[in-house]
């Protein structure tokens, strides 16, 4: 009797464990936002890793640079490039994220290379407008943050409209190593005043509330982490090879 009351108990707890097991399974459609950049180059090629491990999941993936109020759009997760504002959001860092001045080598066969961030008022800059005053460059160096006001004729909320542009001699542009990486390995586009860069900020997962993580967010995060590395693949791939890194 003895024997089978505890063989009753053992079956028992394997099947309240298996039952906590499925439920911690990530199952459902998961609704994910992105900057398109980032989105194209570093989330596209894990999709496929990520619905591979989890049978149940689905993606559904919405690539925009505006910004997204989750709650009113009904995502469940977003990606996040640059400085979080205040909010109630739970956001975990994922990764860094670096910011350079460029430019290619034909614009700089024809303009002499700036020494200094002041040098820069003499040249052509490609400007962000996702910036909230997009003339305004304030990079870091040896002697602390600067501050400097850029003129140019091109401006875009698109960095990849930027890069490419700066491949093409227009001008001198800055953007994320996580954009510029394969340009620069390729000498499309060098480094421009390699002491400094603009404020490092991070690629954020960005969440509603802890207390609602549902086990496909957490899926997501948990595997975004284990492939975002620190410092991140693209930066890794620079070291040694481009000044800085």
């Amino acid at each position: 009797m003895h024997a089978r009351t505890v063989q009753v108990l053992a079956d028992l707890s394997e099947a309240e464990a298996e039952v906590q097991k499925t439920a911690l399974q990530p199952k459902g459609k998961l609704r994910v936002t992105a900057p398109v950049v980032f989105g194209q180059l570093h989330l596209n090629p894990l999709i496929g890793k990520l619905v591979g491990r989890h049978a149940e999941l689905s993606i559904e993936m919405h690539l925009m640079d505006r910004y997204v109020d989750l709650v009113e759009e009904g995502m469940d997760l977003a990606i996040r490039a640059g400085t979080l504002p205040d909010s109630r959001l739970i956001a975990r860092r994922l990764c860094s994220n670096r910011r350079i001045v460029v430019a290619s080598p034909d614009y700089l066969a024809r303009c002499r290379a700036p020494e200094h961030p002041k040098d820069l008022v003499d040249h052509e800059c490609l400007l962000f407008t996702g910036f909230q005053k997009p003339r305004e460059w304030r990079l870091l160096g040896p002697g602390g943050p600067l501050t400097v006001t850029v003129n140019g004729r091109v401006a875009s909320n698109n960095m990849d409209l930027l890069a490419t542009t700066a491949k093409q001699g227009v001008g001198i542009a800055f953007g994320a190593t996580l954009l510029l990486g394969p340009a620069l390995l390729s000498g499309e586009l060098v480094r421009v005043l390699p002491d400094y860069e603009f404020e490092t900020t991070g690629i954020d997962a960005v969440f509603p509330s802890v207390r609602q993580l549902s086990s496909k967010v957490r899926a997501m995060v948990d595997f975004l982490s284990e492939e975002l590395t620190d410092p991140p693949k693209w930066d890794q791939s620079l070291a040694g090879k481009i000044v800085g890194f």
